[in-house]
């Protein structure tokens, strides 16, 4: 059985998520929660608005994998650029 996924996490997934591209909370580009219609969606800030990442409102633990899987996807990138620069030097 899986653990219960809280409002708290999403919020430290998403810091976590902004600090990992190096964003803080609010900032241009940053990425922050909407919650609607009882599911939760990933946004970007961006202009005077926001837009949505991930398609639709979805449950807690649906968004916190998808958030995850994101997490996971960034820190793949960034160890395969460092290793083509230490690489390309």
């Amino acid at each position: 059985m899986s653990t219960r996924i809280t409002i708290k996490d999403l919020d430290r997934a998403v810091i976590e998520l902004n600090s990992l591209l190096g964003y803080t909370m609010g900032q241009e580009g940053s990425f922050c929660l909407q919650g609607s219609y009882g599911g939760w969606q990933l946004q970007r800030k961006c202009g005077i608005g926001n837009e949505a990442v991930t398609n639709g409102f979805i449950p807690k633990r649906k968004l916190f994998d998808r958030i995850t899987d994101i997490r996971r996807g960034v820190q793949i990138t960034k160890k395969v650029l460092n290793l083509n620069a230490y690489y390309t030097n």
